[in-house]
């Protein structure tokens, strides 16, 4: 797709934005064609809103009928959400808007209990539909004993119990990051948990085998070491500007060995060079304009007659940054059944952005894509390639359709989606879209992965169990299947599969750790094989794992070795090679995934990788576990509905927008755009991975000036002084980088905040399109479980002063943090109390408009305008109200 071509595709397909009289959205239109002669197709999204502003009701352009309804309390967050991806679902909060009892779609019912005084969780009930009510989770907490105060866990979490066992915590730096943190794990994995009763009546519960992690920070809580559980430790380093510059590994009663040797940076903080401990150098380019990635080189160091060059990426982009094209210029081009095979691949968009056309290069062996990998090649046997082409097609909804594939073979996959949902399955002979219903249960998760292999869900919608050969009607002890076990957080502890070959029962069983991956196998009783992989979480781009058998070490493999992967631009792992730069594995995969080839120097070292596309883990049954959910690359579908809700739009199921070449998920939550340094995704700010937001249509701010002072200012400048830069807002060396201003998401929490405050506030509304917004409900929580959100704070006096007072300086982190949360009724607001309700919204400005206090003093010094007078409406006062007609309404 050439530019002239985009051009003329995005022609008179505008998105547009209608708003009430009260600036709330109730029209998006966005239209859309697949090719440059087709007549635009209006798509519609329509939502409601109550007489406060709260949002009733979205649907989108496909439905009839609403895609979402909410109903609220008298304030706060919604009280019923009736959706027809995940059903109905509801819950009440105390009036510090916490979570109490809650009740889903398929009458699961919780309940959440605190510290009547410090407001701490104290336990966690669950009880499903039709069964017995059980206690999930138990916390407990550091007392003021000399003990706790010499590890700084007073008044900290110490020990949870939780739905995988037990965690602790055995001490925290003065950031709040976890030192030392040991995990137990249940005896039983396969069965439920209850925490009921005394402490003391629950070690049987849990094996008897711990694992323990000591970590070391330095002053800003960024990781100097980690030693694992089996005793193996990684060392980091950092430059002045807080960014990774070397790392290394030590094997337990072994010596240190490089992992990293050196990265160079942009002054703009992007990586330009990086060499790995085997001498690999990758070398990254970037276009001047954009700072767009525009190439990744890979070279190694020149042995006899090896080649230096492994790989060289060129990155052809569109304007408004969409993937046209992938080059790879360190393999040449071949000829194969009368075909030019060329190493690059190519795509096309409509005017949406989906993806509607793919051409690249595949392993002249593949069949119809589906849930088992291609057969393995020979790393000698790259002239064995062809060309394909696939296309995708999806409905208004944005749900994937069909996927045509001309290759090496002809096939078409379809995808039947429900008439009145989102959800959608594998066409099947005879399956109507009014049939889908039944394939799914009421809150959304998918029952069968194929047919015959039956899905199993737990109460809080994580998929438990994949049955992946059925031998009987009901579950039998024959049945072949994967079973995972999941922490309170949500992420895996544990998977376990089960299968049965010439009358052996084989059990595969990993570990998840920190740092650290133990992985078994079992005939029946005899331990088969036993062997750790240690995986290193900072290592520069690329990801590094260290292999190291205790028993039943394969031959043709390295005890020990290691295996650097160098990946794409969306986190895809394209090349395996070892500790001397030799190559392992090469793999290429189609869009939404899948492998398109895969190449490898012997059969037991390719058994060995995991780790496949978007850089996730392919499970044994065919779907990538991401974290929050599992993905069917076949179907390019989730698995279930998204559990941040509709945080990507109303259709729970779509993957990445439908443009997985420039998108990426990393949790299974959300859609970003990766950089060149996985810690830096885009939309963020650098500090905590803050979503920014630019197409936000109105915020609102309550102010003490009159309209008229603000019209004679030109309108609103940073807020304050701009030395607390706001919680949403970017520091470097403890300074303020960004101006911000702060606002509110709603009326309601315009409102609410100017009631908060003493003195008069005067409504303003702020069209905000085109602004860059961080929006604090896609962020709280985030920020919430930010271990070194306290240092955070900490850089924001007068924050600081103004929730805890004067003297904040003199406290410990640990009073700060109760400060923090808890609210004196004879003090100070806490900060929580502040924010939470308030739905803070903030716009961040140029660094340019930055300005300091003493600048104010400073003659004919013009203040900085962040939001021009024309963009902003005056609606009203805390003493008026909300008003119906004024001079300065637009």
């Amino acid at each position: 797709m050439s530019k002239t071509s985009f051009d003329t595709l995005c022609e008179q397909t505008p998105t547009l934005a209608i708003s009430d009289n009260r600036g709330l959205a109730i029209r998006a239109l966005a239209y859309n064609r697949i090719h440059a002669s087709d007549a635009p197709e209006e798509l519609i999204t329509r939502n409601r809103y109550n007489a406060v502003g709260q949002l009733i009701a979205s649907r989108d352009a496909r439905l009839d009928s609403d895609n979402f309804r909410y109903q609220y309390p008298l304030g706060g967050a919604a009280l019923r959400t009736d959706g027809v991806d995940s059903c109905t679902s509801m819950q009440l909060t105390d009036i510090e808007g916490r979570p109490v009892v809650s009740l889903d779609a398929k009458g699961t019912r919780s309940w959440m209990t605190y510290e009547p005084i410090l407001g701490r969780p104290q336990e966690h009930q669950q009880q499903p539909e039709g069964g017995q009510k059980t206690v999930t989770d138990r916390f407990f907490y550091g007392e003021n004993s000399p003990e706790h105060k010499a590890a700084n866990l007073n008044g900290q979490c110490i020990r949870h119990y939780d739905t995988a066992g037990l965690q602790q915590v055995g001490s925290l730096s003065i950031s709040g990051v976890a030192l030392q943190q040991q995990r137990q794990l249940l005896t039983d994995t396969l069965g439920p948990v209850d925490w009921f009763g005394k402490e003391q009546s629950w070690a049987s519960r849990l094996s008897p085998e711990s694992f323990v992690t000591h970590c070391t920070t330095d002053i800003l809580g960024q990781l100097i070491t980690q030693t694992d559980a089996k005793g193996h430790t990684q060392r980091m380093a950092y430059n002045r500007a807080g960014q990774l510059s070397g790392s290394w590994l030590t094997i337990k009663k072994g010596t240190e060995q490089v992992i990293v040797k050196s990265l160079d940076y942009s002054a703009a903080g992007q990586k330009l060079r990086e060499e790995s401990g085997n001498g690999v150098v990758t070398e990254y380019r970037y276009e001047a304009e954009t700072q767009r990635l525009i190439g990744i080189k890979t070279t190694r160091p020149a042995i006899k007659e090896r080649p230096t060059l492994l790989q060289d990426l060129r990155y052809d982009y569109d304007p408004v940054g969409n993937i046209l094209a992938i080059h790879n210029d360190a393999e040449a081009t071949r000829f194969f059944r009368n075909q030019k095979i060329v190493p690059e691949t190519t795509y096309r968009y409509d005017a949406l952005y989906q993806l509607t056309e793919a051409t690249g290069r595949e392993s002249d062996s593949n069949r119809a894509q589906n849930a088992s990998l291609p057969a393995l090649s020979s790393l000698t046997d790259g002239n064995q390639y062809v060309n394909y082409t696939r296309r995708y097609s999806y409905d208004r909804a944005g749900n994937l359709l069909k996927i045509q594939h001309s290759g090496a073979s002809q096939y078409s996959t379809n995808i039947t989606i429900s008439n009145i949902s989102n959800h959608g399955i594998q066409q099947q002979d005879g399956l109507t879209a009014a049939d889908i219903r039944c394939q799914f249960d009421a809150a959304g998760n998918q029952q069968q992965l194929q047919p015959g292999q039956p899905l199993q869900w737990d109460a809080r919608h994580q998929l438990q169990q994949v049955t992946t050969v059925k031998r009987g009607a009901e579950n039998t002890p024959n049945d072949d299947y994967e079973h995972y076990l999941y922490a309170s957080d949500g992420m895996r502890v544990v998977k376990q599969s089960i299968q049965h070959t010439n009358n052996i029962r084989q059990i595969s069983r990993v570990t998840y750790l920190p740092g650290l991956e133990l992985r078994t196998q079992h005939n029946d009783s005899e331990l088969m094989e036993d062997f750790q992989v240690i995986t290193l979480g900072v290592a520069g781009r690329a990801q590094v794992r260290v292999l190291l058998w205790e028993k039943g070490q394969p031959a043709g493999i390295d005890n020990g070795q290691l295996r650097y992967s160098f990946d794409n631009q969306i986190g895809s792992s394209l090349l395996e090679l070892d500790n001397n730069g030799d190559i392992i594995s090469q793999e290429e995969y189609y869009p939404f995934g899948g492998t398109a080839l895969f190449a490898a120097r012997n059969t037991i070292e390719a058994k060995y990788k995991t780790v496949r596309y978007s850089g996730k883990e392919r499970d044994a049954t065919g779907l990538y576990y991401y974290g929050f959910r599992y993905y069917m690359p076949w179907l390019g579908r989730w698995l279930n509905a998204d559990p941040a809700g509709t945080i990507d739009g109303l259709n729970l199921y779509r993957m990445v927008r439908n443009n997985p070449i420039s998108l990426m998920d990393e949790d299974g939550r959300m859609p970003v755009r990766m950089t060149n340094d996985k810690e830096s995704m885009i939309p963020t700010s650098i500090d905590y991975n803050i979503i920014i937001d630019t197409n936000i249509d109105y915020l609102y701010r309550a102010d003490t000036r009159s309209p008229e002072e603000i019209e004679k200012a030109g309108g609103f400048s940073a807020s304050g002084s701009i030395a607390n830069a706001g919680t949403l807002g970017r520091f470097e060396n403890g300074e303020p980088v960004e101006p911000i201003l702060y606002t509110a998401e709603k009326v309601y929490g315009m409102k609410d905040f100017a009631n908060k405050m003493p003195g008069e506030r005067y409504f303003y509304k702020i069209n905000a399109s085109g602004l860059r917004v961080a929006s604090y409900t896609k962020n709280f929580e985030g920020l919430k479980n930010t271990r070194n959100l306290v240092t955070h704070l900490k850089k924001q006096k007068q924050l600081m002063e103004k929730v805890i007072g004067e003297d904040w300086s003199n406290k410990t982190d640990t009073e700060i943090r109760k400060a923090l949360i808890t609210e004196d009724s004879s003090g100070p607001p806490s900060w929580m109390s502040l924010t939470t309700d308030a739905k803070e919204a903030h716009i961040i400005g140029d660094k340019k408009l930055l300005y300091k206090s003493k600048q104010l003093y400073e003659k004919d010094f013009q203040i900085p305008i962040l939001v021009s007078w024309e963009k902003i409406e005056h609606i009203g006062s805390k003493e008026k109200g909300m008003l119906k007609k004024s001079k300065y309404m637009k």
